[in-house]
């Protein structure tokens, strides 16, 4: 009897060795790749983003200072025959992140902008998102329900479609997704 079970047990342990069950799984909740900006200003990695299947971009940034508590962030990329070009100027920290959450086929560049870095929380002064309309053109999409917070000091989370920040108080969020008509993205958490 027991050789009879060592011998099924060996031969489930071949079957799923050779034939391993299908490896493709989706984490349900990662860190997001950030890209950060230098000390002279340029971003630390070259930054591509798929606005659609058949549009890739590559986005060039620069940050410059307008004064002890402000940088200016201008983005640039070329479109067509011209180049899209658009600024955020209320913060003083950006970190950039390429997101799905319209749907596989369109990335979109979310801009975070923070105030000057705190003892384990900072405060998030701007949220914008680059992305494709509905006209195939690349535009700062509309977004709602965004005010300022005091985050914590964490990398970006991104959990079922939706970016996610710690809030400074106990149990308290701010998550940033598309909103339901899938042409722009909504904040919630920040106001509360």
């Amino acid at each position: 009897m027991k050789l009879l079970l060592r011998l099924t047990l060996l031969l489930f342990l071949a079957v799923f060795t050779i034939f391993p069950a299908d490896q493709k799984v989706e984490a349900a909740q990662y860190f997001a790749q950030s890209f950060h900006f230098t000390d002279e200003g340029k971003l630390d990695k070259p930054l591509q983003v798929a606005f659609s299947k058949t549009l890739v971009k590559h986005v060039k940034a620069l940050l410059s200072p307008l004064n002890t508590e402000q940088k200016m962030l201008l983005l640039a990329c070329p479109e067509g025959e011209d180049v899209f070009v658009t600024y955020c100027n209320k913060s003083y920290e950006y970190v950039l992140y390429k997101v799905k959450f319209r749907g596989e086929d369109k990335e979109d560049l979310l801009i975070l902008g923070y105030g000057k870095r705190g003892v384990g929380r900072t405060e998030l002064k701007e949220v914008a998102v680059i992305g494709m309309n509905a006209l195939g053109e690349l535009e700062k999409l509309p977004l709602s329900g965004f005010k300022e917070v005091l985050v914590f000091n964490s990398p970006l989370q991104v959990r079922d479609k939706q970016a996610v920040l710690f809030r400074d108080k106990v149990n308290a969020l701010v998550t940033i997704s598309a909103d339901k008509t899938g042409e722009g993205y909504s904040v919630e958490g920040a106001g509360e």
